[in-house]
Parts: C-alpha cells; sequence; structure tokens
C-alpha cells in the first residue's frame, strides 16, 4: 500500500517524456508534489554521416554485438519503415546473427518496445562499467557497435577495447542543455522545492551552469556513477538510490539512505 510519506514535499522532475511522467505519478502517490522542468534535451548528430553508415553496416551483419546503454540510443538508430502509410514509423534493422547487450531494464523495456529482445544484461550492477566486467567471454575478437550519446564518458569502448574487441563508438544523438523556468528557478532559489531527481551527469552539470553548486536544492541521484559525476559536477548528493528506479530514489528519501563516501 502507498502511503503519503512524501506530503508536503515538492520534488524536481528534471525529464519529460513518459520517464518524466512516470517519476511524476510515483512522487503524487506518496503525497509529494512533482514540478517537471527538463534541464536537457536531445538533438541528432551534427554530422549524420557516421551514423547512418553504421546503420547500414549494422543491418548487413558487419557486428557481432550492438551495444545499448540507454532507451534514447535505441531511439535514435531507428530508421523510418519502408512503407506508404501516412502515419511515420520507425523500426530497428538489425542482423539477425548480430547480438544485442543494454546496460539494464530501461534500456531492455526500450528495446523490446520494437520487439527486440536483449541477449546479454549485466546482473550485479546495471551501468556501462558493470556491463563491462560482466562481458561474456570469447576467444575471437568481436566487432562491436556502441552508438552513444555526444556527451557519453568513453567507459564502454576503452573497457572493451582493453578485451580485444574492435569498438565503433559512434555519435547517435547529443545531449542539450534546456533552460529552467522562470518558475523553477525561482522555487528553487527560495527553497520551496526541496529534492531534485538526478539521473545523469547532464542534468548534474546542467543544474551547476543554471543555478549554481549552492542552491538551496537536495540532490537525489539514480545510483553511484550518478553519484560520482554529480560531484565531480560540484553538487554535494545527499540521497542516493540502492537500484536504477524512480521508486527507488524516493525509498532514499524517505530512507534518508546516504550515499557512500559522504
Amino acid at each position: 500500500m502507498v502511503t503519503a510519506s512524501l506530503a508536503g514535499t515538492t520534488v524536481l522532475v528534471p525529464r519529460g517524456g513518459d520517464w518524466g511522467t512516470q517519476a511524476s505519478l510515483e512522487i503524487a502517490e506518496r503525497g509529494g508534489e512533482p514540478v517537471i522542468a527538463e534541464l536537457i534535451g536531445f538533438a541528432p548528430p551534427e554530422d549524420p554521416a557516421p551514423l547512418e553508415a553504421a546503420q547500414a553496416r549494422l543491418a548487413n551483419g558487419d557486428y557481432d554485438w550492438l551495444v545499448l546503454t540507454s532507451p534514447r540510443a535505441v531511439t535514435a538508430i531507428a530508421i523510418p519503415e519502408r512503407n506508404s502509410n501516412a502515419i511515420a514509423k520507425t523500426e530497428l534493422r538489425i542482423h539477425r546473427n548480430t547480438r544485442i547487450a543494454v546496460v539494464g531494464d530501461s534500456t531492455a523495456a526500450g528495446l523490446e518496445s520494437f520487439g527486440r529482445s536483449p541477449h546479454f544484461v549485466p546482473v550485479n550492477e546495471h551501468s556501462a562499467r558493470g556491463l563491462v566486467s560482466e562481458w561474456p567471454h570469447v576467444t575471437a575478437p568481436q566487432r562491436i557497435l556502441w552508438p552513444r550519446s555526444s556527451e557519453a564518458a568513453p567507459t564502454i569502448a576503452t573497457g572493451l577495447t582493453a578485451l580485444g574487441h574492435r569498438v565503433d563508438a559512434t555519435i547517435a544523438y547529443r545531449t542539450v542543455g534546456v533552460p529552467l523556468t522562470a518558475e523553477a528557478r525561482a522555487r528553487i532559489l527560495t527553497g520551496e522545492l526541496r529534492f531534485a531527481l538526478v539521473t545523469s551527469g547532464s542534468i548534474a552539470r546542467q543544474l551547476v551552469d543554471q543555478i549554481g553548486a549552492d542552491a538551496p536544492l537536495r540532490i537525489v541521484t539514480i545510483g553511484p556513477n550518478t553519484t560520482r559525476s554529480a560531484r565531480e559536477a560540484g553538487l554535494r548528493v545527499d540521497f542516493e538510490a540502492a537500484q536504477r528506479t524512480v521508486s527507488s530514489m524516493l525509498d532514499a528519501i524517505e530512507q534518508g539512505r546516504e550515499p557512500e563516501g559522504e
């Protein structure tokens, strides 16, 4: 049974779309007030040619593995279907012999929305680091496509290359900042908006760039990797989720779960 455990609490939801809607619903179910104010958005690569070439190689079976590290990466590599219907649709053109690895459940769900299932998901840590550390052992070098964000850390490419594989780290989309609304900024600076859900280093950096590291806002991260990125950006992290879910982030607020190393 969901209780009003966040009654009287305002929470910044820095992403829109399905994620922002679901997060807002969960906050409201616990009695809190969600405030959606997008801090990041996404745009196509400045030069689309490398991605288009990688998509063609992916369809032709030139890659042994496709590595996906976010739902956004899934949609970024999808291309228009070949049909004459008025409704625009996209599809994933992945050769049947190419195996697919994802970092965690949300990316797997994005993949499954296109009717495909992953062949490999790390068990112990749903992150780029976890994927590399648990990568399946093979004797021959593998050709791997990693369609990535423009701001992604090189963990996947560096780690899999060190294991002897060949990685094409192709930019599939750019992460761009979105200015805070005047209302959200005012509520943060006056202390009325108490918590912020931080799910990536990009969001952490936007918070620092737009309101400063010392704003009266308590930071809740989605896991240890995001905690590290937030600290590198200059933020103090107050709470850290035990699992990479919105529910776990809200649990961390309720339970006062502080990140390690504080």
